[in-house]
């Protein structure tokens, strides 16, 4: 029979600085140990200051960089993503496809679930900000003038431009001469 290999001091450490550095496994743990000691404390409350107690002492020898709590998602990062994975078809009729797997012995059909899902993409989709991508971004009234510079500054460009500009002011000018002088 082969021994099961005990954790190391260091391996112990790293797993428990792993732990204090998440609030909800800190929580459960507190409440699990507080169960089973009971018996050995006067109150619910002072033993869970006391495990706390041992939280704070463990943090304290463990490395800095291991305490450091994994930063989660704003709310507007989480809508964003969310949006992103409904604007794509792919990713939707994948999600879709998998969630009715797990979820297979609460509809009475494939199809059923497959309508349940596509409605609330549908909801997600109505939350979401429009994506600024839909519409064409008009160009600034400076991006333009650098743009009609541009343009102005070769001569071919410069050419043909007058030449359809007199050809719509032919009214106003009297004589086609006139117009392409002007300007």
């Amino acid at each position: 029979l082969q021994r099961a290999k005990l954790p190391s001091p260091e391996e112990i450490q790293k797993l428990l600085c792993e732990a204090a550095s998440v609030d909800l496994i800190e929580k459960e743990a507190t409440a699990e140990l507080c169960k089973l000691l009971k018996t050995k404390f006067p109150s619910e409350e002072e033993c869970e200051k006391t495990i706390e107690g041992f939280w704070d002492e463990i943090k304290e020898i463990c490395p800095k960089a291991s305490l450091q709590r994994a930063k989660l998602p704003s709310p507007e990062e989480i809508e964003k993503l969310v949006c992103e994975a409904a604007s794509s078809e792919l990713v939707e009729k994948e999600a879709t496809a998998e969630i009715c797997k797990l979820l297979k012995s609460r509809f009475p059909s494939e199809e059923e679930c497959e309508k349940t899902i596509e409605g609330f993409w549908d909801e997600i989709k109505e939350i979401c900000p429009k994506a600024s991508l839909q519409r064409a971004k008009l160009p600034s009234p400076e991006e333009i003038q650098k743009l009609l510079c541009e343009a102005a500054s070769v001569d071919l460009i410069e050419k043909e431009a007058t030449a359809e500009l007199c050809k719509l002011l032919k009214t106003k000018f009297p004589s086609e001469e006139e117009c392409e002088k002007t300007i």
